[in-house]
C-alpha cells in the first residue's frame, strides 16, 4: 500500500513542529527551575549535609526523620565547592540532571505500556504540570529516589530474567526513603509490570 506523499510531508511537518514546541517548553521549563526561589528544605537539606560533613551522627547527634541517603549523594559536591550559594547553585544543577532521567525513563515505561504515540504526547504534559517547577528540580531526596524508583520499574517491566536482581535492588533503594509510600509504589510497580506484560504478548502473538 502506497503513502500519498502530500501525507507524508504533512506529518513530518506536523512532527517537527510538535518536536520544536516540546523543546521550547522544556527549556522554558528547565530556566524556571534553574532560577526560582531558593525553598525552605532545600536550605534544610544542606544543613543535613553540613552536619554529616561535620562528624555528627543522624539520629543520635540531630534529628532525622527519614534516611541520610541523599545527603551522602549531594556530600561531595559541598565537600568540593565548600557550604555556599555556588554549591547549592550546582546541586540544583545535578537535581535537573535528575529531572531530565525521570522524564527520559518516564518516557520509556509509558512507551513500554501504550506505545510509541502515547509516550511523545507524555512528555509536554508531564513539563506542564505546574509542580515541575516548584518541586521537581529543588534540592530534595525525594527526586533522587523517585529516579531510582523509576530506574527498577523500567528494568523490572522489561521481564528479563538477568535484570530482576537489578530492578529488585533499585526498587528496594527507592523504598528505604518512601516507607511511608509504600502502597502507592506497590500499587504502581505491580500496575506497570501487568501491562507491559499483557502489550509484550500480544507482540509476540503478533509476530508468529
Amino acid at each position: 500500500m502506497s503513502v500519498n506523499p502530500k501525507n507524508k510531508y504533512l506529518n513530518r511537518f506536523y512532527s517537527l513542529i510538535f518536536i520544536a514546541a516540546t523543546f521550547l517548553l522544556l527549556l522554558s521549563v528547565l530556566k524556571s527551575g534553574l532560577l526560582y526561589q531558593y525553598d525552605n528544605d532545600e536550605l534544610s537539606h544542606t544543613q543535613y549535609a553540613y552536619l554529616l560533613r561535620n562528624g555528627l551522627s543522624p539520629y543520635t547527634s540531630f534529628i532525622m526523620t527519614f534516611t541520610p541517603l541523599f545527603h551522602w549523594f549531594i556530600l561531595p559536591i559541598f565537600n568540593i565547592l565548600g557550604f555556599n550559594f555556588s554549591a547549592i547553585f550546582v546541586a540544583r544543577i545535578i537535581m535537573i540532571v535528575l529531572f531530565l532521567a525521570r522524564i527520559t525513563l518516564s518516557h520509556l515505561i509509558v512507551r513500554l505500556i501504550f506505545g510509541k504515540l502515547i509516550a511523545y504526547i507524555f512528555v509536554p504534559l508531564q513539563l506542564l504540570d505546574p509542580f515541575t517547577v516548584f518541586s521537581a528540580m529543588q534540592i530534595r531526596q525525594d527526586n533522587l529516589m523517585i529516579t531510582v524508583f523509576l530506574l527498577g520499574l523500567l528494568l523490572l517491566g522489561l521481564v528479563r530474567h538477568r535484570r530482576l536482581e537489578a530492578a529488585d535492588s533499585l526498587l528496594d533503594l527507592a523504598q528505604l526513603r518512601f516507607q511511608s509510600r509504600q502502597p502507592g509504589f506497590d500499587v504502581s510497580t505491580h500496575a506497570s509490570v501487568y501491562l507491559a506484560g499483557r502489550e509484550r504478548g500480544k507482540l509476540e502473538r503478533a509476530d508468529r
